[in-house]
């Protein structure tokens, strides 16, 4: 996030994180920038500013309709991190959000050393901790931890993790059923969120986890039907197959039968189709936001911008992006 300069009334000088439409609540949030920005307010008034900024971003608009960018899969270790500067990873993607109030990816990637006992075809997926200022500087608000390689770093590093985003006022979704807990709907500004993880970790200490059952979300999102909309985020899918899994599609329809205003996976690496189900936004594949896979179905991903009207209805549109390059691209090409 750029960072502006003042001086206060003893005219010593501070740093203030810019403010940027989705996140207009950070201008309380003072900053040291001798290196790079970061909260000096406690993490959990952070956090609560930032959940709270797209309803106050909202109240001054005559509909109140509030957005919400949900991207697909980051790395910000390995290749990314290679080719990135800290905090420039995501720079190029801000564009594709630049009219929401709050974003949330999907960080493939706890921060933080990884684990020994990855291979070429099952690697285990990390990033240095300091490339939490990649997701800082590009306003991302939240990240879904429920992916199979949010413990790759160890229980302690995905910990570690959320910590240290907390620290950067950036919530963390998903991480109880990834610690061995059942399944949380949380709150997330406009909306309510359930990260669902499907695709089973490979290695230790994750592979010991056993996705839940259709049966066992249904059940959680019915319990939760009154209230704020609810976005189901699920992290599965098949790489390298282009078209959506049938199976998909029987999800999609039970979760939206059972509450979720939208359902959107990630996972596999590649963009698949959206639909309307029941009036409802389904994306079966938002594919990459930013990752180092050269092929070139991987490099195409998608930004589902939800519209959260008054009538608690949500409205898709699409942003798209170069995953590899890190920047926008014109949709269809």
């Amino acid at each position: 996030m750029p960072c502006s300069r003042h001086r206060d009334g003893r005219g010593a000088e501070h740093w203030t994180s810019g403010a940027t439409p989705q996140l207009r609540a950070r201008q309380a949030i003072r900053v040291d920038c001798t290196r790079h920005c970061e909260p000096t307010l406690p993490h959990w008034l952070a956090t609560l500013l930032l959940l709270l900024a797209p309803l106050l971003a909202a109240a001054g608009r005559p509909n109140a309709e509030v957005v919400v960018a949900v991207g697909g899969d980051v790395l910000l270790g390995r290749g990314v991190a290679a080719a990135s500067p800290v905090g420039t990873a995501l720079s190029g993607l801000r564009p594709a959000w630049a009219a929401a109030d709050l974003v949330i990816v999907n960080l493939e990637a706890p921060l933080g050393p990884c684990l020994p006992g990855g291979t070429p075809s099952h690697p285990r997926l990390c990033a240095a901790a300091e490339r939490v200022r990649d997701l800082v500087a590009a306003g991302v608000g939240a990240v879904t931890l429920g992916n199979n390689h949010a413990l790759d770093a160890g229980v302690r590093g995905l910990k570690g993790t959320v910590v240290r985003l907390a620290r950067h006022g950036i919530a963390a979704v998903g991480v109880r059923p990834m610690l061995g807990g059942g399944l949380q709907i949380e709150s997330l500004g406009p909306l309510r969120v359930l990260s669902v993880n499907l695709a089973r970790p490979l290695l230790a200490p994750g592979r010991a986890l056993h996705p839940p059952t259709l049966t066992q979300v249904v059940a959680t999102l019915r319990k939760a039907r009154a209230g704020p909309p609810m976005a189901v985020l699920i992290h599965s899918g098949r790489e390298g197959v282009a078209d959506v899994a049938p199976e998909a599609a029987l999800w999609a329809k039970a979760l939206v039968q059972a509450g979720a205003a939208a359902v959107l996976w990630h996972g596999a690496h590649r963009v698949l189709a959206h639909a309307s189900v029941d009036g409802a936004p389904v994306h079966y594949g938002l594919g990459n936001l930013r990752f180092d896979q050269r092929d070139p179905a991987a490099r195409l991903g998608e930004v589902a911008l939800l519209h959260v009207g008054k009538d608690r209805r949500l409205r898709l549109e699409i942003a798209c992006v170069d995953a590899l390059a890190g920047q926008l691209r014109a949709c269809g090409k």
